[in-house]
């Protein structure tokens, strides 16, 4: 219930002590502060503004204090109001619990993003997963036995879990199969509205850069219907795309000389994504998808994809027994002759009606 009362406010460096630096008072340290100034006694309640670089990601923190923690930009129109009045006050009121907002999942502003600088023709992220704001347990010294934590250190263990839970259903797949599976099931619109994810820092639509193949659905992955596997010789290819020696490249399968292949083009390692870094005319990608369901056809269909002609062949798959693989194409070709210098996305889908098994793409024009 609203309070009545109104209290005066004061920014941490206009209570610091002499001492403290004004980040420290900023953050409202308590070391930082004088309790001494009227303002500043005594600390019923505290505002946390984000910085610019934070921006309008909300934190949830653990506070001794009652607080209210607010964006970047509330908080400079809160910054401003406390320059331009001589006496600024604010009114504390509880906390209220909004159902059916209807804004989640977004990639987080603290997520890494694309393109991959080490390898580009393979689209990273590979998902994103549940890592804002997760109730997790602390430090047993802390005085909060549980907090709401975010970061990779969140979302990679909800993946870890998936994966684990997969291996129990399916134990005969390989950690590819899986792979493939939580990223070809994977999602890219959120509620009922089936919106577009939207990436928090802008609150434009992200892309495969901020989520890579969407946000995991565990209840999908477990009957994908078909999954790109990877075996080792696809690794040792990979490696020879790269430039190392066969010697060296031998060191991972002890009695065995591995022998490069002719020509092998990272473009058709057999990743559940596809990125073309530099389409200059046409470039044609090969990808093997794997049955691991019933038998069935699946057909392919290609989201549009600006300022690229997309052809895939062939556009249909026959899958007779569980266990059969099948390999397609995928031609990539210019509409135009300008270079832009900048990515577009789109993706494709094997579908039987039943499974849908999507790969994102990204192409640099």
């Amino acid at each position: 219930m609203a309070s009545e009362k109104y209290y005066p406010m004061i920014d941490g460096v206009s209570a610091k002590l002499p001492n403290a630096t004004d980040k420290d008072a900023m953050e409202c340290y308590p070391e930082a502060l004088d309790n001494t100034k009227p303002d500043a006694k005594p600390y019923i309640a505290m505002i946390t503004a984000n910085d610019n670089f934070t921006g309008n990601y909300i934190r949830a923190d653990a506070t001794i204090l009652p607080s209210a923690n607010i964006n970047f930009t509330a908080g400079q129109f809160l910054f401003d109001y406390m320059k331009t009045t001589k006496n600024p006050v604010v009114q504390v009121s509880g906390s209220k619990t909004e159902f059916n907002t209807n804004a989640a999942p977004m990639v987080a502003q603290f997520s890494s993003r694309g393109p991959n600088k080490i390898q580009p023709a393979i689209i990273k992220p590979d998902v994103t997963a549940p890592g804002v704001d997760i109730i997790a347990p602390y430090r047993p010294d802390s005085s909060f036995p549980y907090k709401a934590l975010s970061g990779t250190s969140m979302s990679a263990p909800h993946v870890a879990g998936i994966f684990a839970l997969l291996k129990k259903i399916h134990p005969n797949w390989s950690p590819s199969a899986i792979k493939s599976a939580i990223m070809t099931t994977a999602s890219t619109k959120y509620g009922n509205s089936q919106s577009p994810i939207l990436d928090q820092a802008t609150k434009l639509e992200a892309t495969a850069f901020h989520y890579g193949s969407g946000h995991v659905r565990p209840d999908l992955a477990a009957d994908p219907g078909l999954v790109y596997e990877l075996r080792v010789e696809d690794y040792l290819n990979f490696f020879c795309a790269h430039g190392y020696n066969e010697k060296t490249i031998s060191a991972f399968c002890p009695g065995n000389l591995f022998a490069c292949p002719k020509s092998f083009n990272v473009a058709d390692f057999n990743y559940p994504s596809i990125a073309v870094p530099d389409l200059v005319d046409s470039v044609t990608v090969t990808r093997k998808l794997l049955n691991v369901g019933t038998p069935g056809t699946y057909n392919v269909t290609v989201e549009e994809i600006a300022g690229v002609s997309v052809q895939v062949e062939p556009k249909s798959l026959k899958f007779g027994k569980e266990g059969e693989e099948q390999t397609f194409k995928v031609v990539f070709k210019r509409n135009n002759i300008v270079k832009l210098g900048k990515y577009v996305f789109g993706g494709l889908t094997w579908s039987d009606g039943s499974h849908f098994v999507r790969s994102p793409i990204a192409v640099m024009l």
